[in-house]
Formats: structure tokens, C-alpha cells, sequence
């Protein structure tokens, strides 16, 4: 299923971000 590889790839750069810019990405998580 496409959809679900174009999640699973938002998913990754995602915590790809999340990483590299924790104190960026925290807020929207929470």
C-alpha cells in the first residue's frame, strides 16, 4: 500500500528531526 509507505517514511524523518532538533520538535509533539 502506498499510503502506508508515505507514512512510514514521514514517520522516520520525523524522528529523524526529532533528533537532530529536540528543544524544535518537542512542542508540536506535546
Amino acid at each position: 500500500l502506498v499510503e502506508g509507505g508515505v507514512v512510514q517514511g514521514w514517520k522516520q524523518a520525523l524522528g529523524a528531526l526529532a533528533l537532530a532538533y529536540p528543544d524544535r520538535i518537542d512542542p508540536y509533539l506535546n
